[in-house]
């Protein structure tokens, strides 16, 4: 699937500016998506880190109780559409960020003002986690961690990169 070029940044308070000139009302939704530790939590503390602002992890829904066979499943949807319609009401900015992040914005009907994708690269320039790095015959690693084998899944079903209205990038400094 081809997908239109999609804005790229590696600066916070840019790539914020950008965001906020998007917003159609008096609040905004982002989501932030991206593969497993690709950075979407520290993306989403950075950006909520002023005093109107807020976020939710999909992660601090998953209950402990529930072995759905994929992630989405897992994910009390009830409680995160809850406290997601209150804080959307109290805050002009309210992140939401995780794994499989459409799917759980389908399963909630419902979706994000602005989606950001969250790409980490190597010290040495190189897309640490492209999708082709975790794939064998063209299917998920049989080694892989489960969560890291839904992420995979995903990004083969739903191609979020494709998707995201634009990209946050990063990568640790050289040694």
């Amino acid at each position: 699937m081809s997908f239109p070029e999609t804005p790229e940044f590696r600066d916070v308070a840019e790539l914020l500016r950008w965001c906020k000139r998007k917003r159609q009302s008096s609040s905004l939704l982002v989501g932030i998506d991206g593969y497993p530790t690709a950075g979407k939590t520290w993306l989403a503390r950075e950006a909520t880190a002023g005093p109107d602002a807020f976020r939710l992890s999909t992660d601090s829904y998953v209950r402990s109780d529930n072995f759905g066979r994929d992630y989405v499943h897992r994910i009390d949807l009830t409680h995160l559409s809850s406290d997601l319609s209150k804080v959307c009401d109290l805050f002009s900015l309210v992140v939401l960020e995780g794994i499989c992040l459409r799917l759980v914005e389908q399963k909630l009907d419902m979706s994000a003002d602005i989606h950001i994708y969250v790409k980490r690269y190597t010290a040495t320039g190189l897309w640490a986690d492209e999708t082709e790095n975790h794939l064998e015959g063209g299917k998920p690693s049989p080694d892989l961690p489960w969560v890291d084998r839904q992420s995979v899944l995903y990004h083969l079903n739903v191609e979020p990169l494709g998707l995201a209205d634009c990209v946050y990038r990063w990568s640790p400094d050289p040694a």
